[in-house]
């Protein structure tokens, strides 16, 4: 990500390393404190999640990131948005 909050190197293929991995979306008809999670999966087994509470107004752009402890290991990876327990959209990628 730059000084400006853009993508950099935007791609669905990343080297195995140590680096955090960016996932941007938009947004619209939010609403503050509205539970939302983000999870990411490793060959469909859940790595990690994480709950919080919406407080980015109601539409606009984001990005949540992830880097593991141990860093990326090759695989193929999903990230996905939930709003409350309703699956909102899967990104996915491959770690080389």
């Amino acid at each position: 990500m730059d000084e400006t909050g853009q993508p950099i190197d935007a791609g669905v293929q990343f080297p195995a390393g140590d680096h955090y991995v960016y996932l941007f979306f938009s947004y619209r008809g939010m609403a503050e404190g509205v539970a939302w999670t983000f999870a990411i999966y490793r060959e469909r087994e859940l790595i990690e999640s994480c709950t919080q509470l919406w407080s980015w107004g109601p539409e606009g752009r984001t990005y949540v990131y992830y880097k593991p402890p141990e860093g990326y290991s090759p695989g193929r990876y999903e990230m996905r948005l939930f709003i409350e327990q309703h699956l909102q959209g899967i990104a996915q990628f491959t770690i080389r």
